[in-house]
């Protein structure tokens, strides 16, 4: 586990389909200070199906993490990069020529440091033949080399690696408990991997050649620490230990130490309303000043404090105009003719967005074409001849209008022929004649009418004495004179239904009495009687009764 701006970083071995310590991978994950995980993937190393990784340690471009392939023995060296956001670089695994179990050394110090771009680790080499084992120190650089002709043990191989979107958390209670603290001393002895196998060419005898100093320089950031001979080094400066071989042999190293620098910086930064800032990943709204940790160029922590300013932004201006048609409204530069809401947006003095908008409205012409009818004696619009009048006036909105007036006259009085048929009245007149009425019509005016009344009587008598004392001989259809009545049939029947006198179509109708050259004897008959007046079918029917 490391801590790295303000994250830690973790890396654990297990199976995520069960609980096998046989077939396990191992996992990366970032947590904030809060437990939340922000970043989680699993590493898959192909062909091996128990790795167990156990360190982690910080490299300016990543990690380096580091293990082995399986719990049990035998087993080999496992060593893989990643980037910051656990993107794989290269993985590499160390397979000693004489060894069959080649694992880190079981000790509760630290197995794996950096220093700058390299890292160093041990492995605790067991040599099968003699059943006897020593502790080995690797130096790889940042492309996952060891450089040493003598050993050609480093074998790249392949890791699948899957992102976790959204790993479970689950909260636990921990209960606090103060041990007493034991401190035993562990003595170790450094031996150049060269010395391991008496065989190998590199070898140097004992101590005839002498071990040159070692020099090492590292940089860190000032938050840090670097752990050299046991020691946590939180200063810049050079630092000189002093170790033995296995042969007894004094071998020096130095240590420049360098730390980075801790940056602060100030940010003036301007939003709208509306328009969060964002900084690092993370929005702000509001006005303030925020102190805010950032990596810088080494990937050490430095302060940015970020002055905020969130200028409100002004509602938008809505107003309206009126245009008549063939009127046109120059609205920033866009020449509008036609109604519509438009919008314009600019900057304001505080660099936010504001907007107007325009409600525009165009009235069209109202050509109207009127008829009016006048009482005698009336004007309209200063007119008091009838005729054609044609007026350009202004609507409401101030816009012209054409309007066209036919304009007429009621005359005072007026005539009508009326003619009624028998029995018919108007307007309350029955008797032929000339008659005056005042006429009160729909448009106000009074009119003096006279009705010429033609009345169309027919007078059909109902007794009549056929003696020849020359006093009411016949039976005889009067009609008035003139008339418009048209007799279209006439019959004459007995009590028993015998028709005794006929006449078709004839104004003319005249019976003396008689049956068949022979006087009727007094009697009740009856008759019917079809006649068209003004162009409508009419019927009589009644009795006539014969005296003698």
């Amino acid at each position: 586990m490391v801590v790295e701006n303000s994250t830690i970083v973790t890396v654990t071995s297990g199976d995520d389909n069960g609980a096998s310590i046989f077939q396990t991978e191992f996992f990366l994950q970032k947590t904030d200070f809060d437990g939340n995980v922000t970043l989680m993937k699993k590493f898959d190393v192909q062909g091996v199906d128990n790795e167990f990784m156990e360190e982690l340690v910080i490299v300016p471009d990543g990690y380096v993490i580091y293990g082995r392939t399986s719990l049990f023995s035998p087993a080999d060296l496992l060593v893989v990069k990643v980037d910051k956001n656990f993107n794989l670089l290269w993985a590499r695994r160390i397979d000693y020529e004489l060894n069959d179990n080649l694992t880190q050394v079981a000790s509760t110090q630290s197995k794996c440091v950096a220093v700058g771009s390299d890292v160093y680790f041990t492995g605790n080499a067991e040599n099968n033949n003699q059943g006897t084992s020593d502790i080995l120190l690797f130096k790889m650089n940042a492309a996952g080399e060891i450089n040493d002709s003598c050993l050609n043990i480093v074998v790249p191989v392949n890791v699948t690696v899957t992102g976790i979107p959204n790993p479970f958390v689950n909260n636990v209670a921990v209960t606090e408990t103060t041990e007493p603290l034991s401190t035993n001393n562990v003595s170790a002895q450094l031996s150049d991997v060269a010395f391991i196998v008496s065989e190998n060419p590199c070898q140097c005898p004992e101590c005839s050649i002498p071990i040159p100093p070692t020099s090492l320089s590292a940089t860190i950031c000032s938050t840090d620490s670097f752990l050299f001979n046991g020691v946590y080094l939180t200063q810049s400066g050079t630092y000189t230990a002093t170790f033995q071989t296995v042969n007894g042999c004094d071998s020096t190293v130095t240590l420049e130490l360098d730390l980075f620098p801790y940056y602060t910086s100030q940010l003036a930064a301007v939003t709208c309303d509306g328009t969060p800032f964002v900084f690092n990943g993370i929005s702000y709204a509001q006005t303030g000043i925020y102190p805010l940790p950032y990596p810088d160029q080494n990937g050490c922590d430095s302060l940015v404090v970020l002055n905020l300013v969130v200028n409100p932004v002004i509602p938008p201006t809505i107003f309206t105009e009126s245009l008549c048609e063939g009127e046109s409204y120059d609205f920033y530069g866009q020449i509008l003719t036609t109604s519509g809401s438009y919008t314009q947006t600019y900057t304001n003095l505080n660099g936010c967005d504001s907007t107007i908008v325009l409600q525009l409205t165009v009235y069209e012409h109202q050509d109207t074409s009127l008829s009016v009818l006048l009482c005698e004696g009336f004007s309209y619009d200063g007119y008091t001849e009838p005729g054609f009048y044609t007026d350009t006036l202004q609507t409401f909105a101030g816009c012209d209008s054409i309007r066209m007036l036919q304009l007429s006259f009621q005359l005072p009085a007026d005539s009508m022929d009326v003619d009624l048929c028998d029995g018919e009245a108007f307007p309350g007149f029955t008797e032929s004649g000339v008659y005056t009425d005042t006429v009160y019509g729909f448009d106000g005016c009074d009119t003096l009418r006279t009705y010429f009344v033609t009345a169309n009587n027919l007078y059909v008598p109902n007794v009549f004495s056929p003696d020849d004392n020359g006093i009411n001989d016949h039976f005889e259809i009067f009609l008035s004179e003139p008339t418009s009545i048209q007799i279209t049939y006439f019959a004459m029947f007995d009590r028993w239904g015998n028709m005794l006198y006929e006449v078709k179509d004839n104004n003319v109708v005249k019976w003396d009495g008689t049956f068949r050259g022979k006087p009727m004897n007094p009697a009740v008959l009856s008759y019917v009687l079809l006649y068209r007046c003004n162009g409508f079918e009419k019927n009589r029917h009644g009795s006539v009764t014969v005296v003698r």
